[in-house]
């Protein structure tokens, strides 16, 4: 809770001179969930365990790489899947980058 807070409060002064929309927030929030749905079901460090590179997607949150993703075991894909529909959160085209 306390990290997401930092994280916010990081977006917001970065994007201080900017005009940042609600819903960027909201994805980073969103994002932010992703994470610790997949750690609460995986486990702490499920990335190294599965070999899973982590990439910075266009909301500064760090993300699986869906190519890693696509080649992890079943367990994780499901588990990914399965904490992106419970946060609304379409698959990863075009997350990244930008």
């Amino acid at each position: 809770m306390f990290s997401r807070f930092i994280v916010l409060l990081c977006v917001a002064l970065s994007s201080a001179g900017a005009t940042a929309s609600p819903a960027d927030s909201d994805l980073t929030v969103r994002y932010l969930d992703l994470n610790l749905c997949m750690e609460r079901a995986m486990g702490k460090g499920w990335q190294n365990r599965y070999d899973i590179h982590m990439l910075t997607n266009r909301w500064g949150v760090l993300e699986a790489s869906a190519a890693d993703l696509d080649t992890a075991p079943e367990a994780v894909r499901v588990t990914a899947l399965r904490c992106r529909r419970e946060l609304s959160l379409a698959p990863q085209a075009g997350s990244f980058g930008q």
